[in-house]
């Protein structure tokens, strides 16, 4: 199976159009759709329904995405070890939510450039967990993101993780409110709260 056509059936299944796998993989929208024809000629079964909202994944298709992401972002992961390996890390894209990227993320970058001069960063945001996709994709080489407590996520197959900081979850509510004489308070209770 060719990895571009890979590519291009992932981003058309995760974000349900040709265009928007286009605009994501920088290709034209008949380019993409081609790919993932080529890909279904091959396969011997049609992988994604066409329609005029767009595309929608079939059996099969799910069963090819599950296994195509993790494949690409091996595939990823072991391009970017053999360009260390052999000292040509040249590019490092990294994916963080906004505050990350205004308190924790420049110093680490700063830090990496000083000891990689003609290395190429990028900066992209993503919403918890957009970014985990985007790593299993091969998108981004790094990602750095956050959870709440009692929202669970899996990591991707492949992908280490490293625990950076714990910040206290903060709850400020008048004191009129019922929950304000509480000392703590788990995050179920809000799920009804506006």
């Amino acid at each position: 199976m060719d990895l571009l056509r890979l590519r291009s059936f992932v981003e058309s299944a995760r974000l349900g159009s040709f265009a928007a796998a286009a605009d994501a993989l920088g290709y034209t929208a008949p380019a993409v759709s081609q790919h993932v024809a080529h890909l279904e000629n091959e396969l011997k079964c049609e992988l994604l329904v066409r329609g005029a909202r767009g595309v929608q994944l079939t059996v099969p298709g799910g069963v090819l995405l599950e296994r195509a992401e993790r494949l690409l972002a091996e595939t990823h992961v072991a391009e970017l070890a053999v360009r260390e390996a052999a000292g040509h890390l040249r590019s490092l894209r990294v994916g963080t939510f906004p505050s990350a990227a205004q308190r924790l993320v420049p110093d680490a970058l700063a830090r990496l450039r000083a000891d990689n001069p003609d290395i190429e960063l990028a900066l992209m945001h993503f919403e918890p967990p957009d970014g985990l996709t985007q790593l299993a994709a091969g998108e981004v080489d790094a990602v750095v993101t956050h959870r709440y407590p009692g929202v669970s996520w899996s990591s991707p197959t492949g992908v280490r993780t490293t625990t950076l900081r714990a910040d206290p979850l903060m709850l400020m509510v008048s004191n009129h409110h019922p929950l304000a004489s509480r000392s703590r308070i788990d995050v179920a209770q809000l799920v009804d709260a506006t």
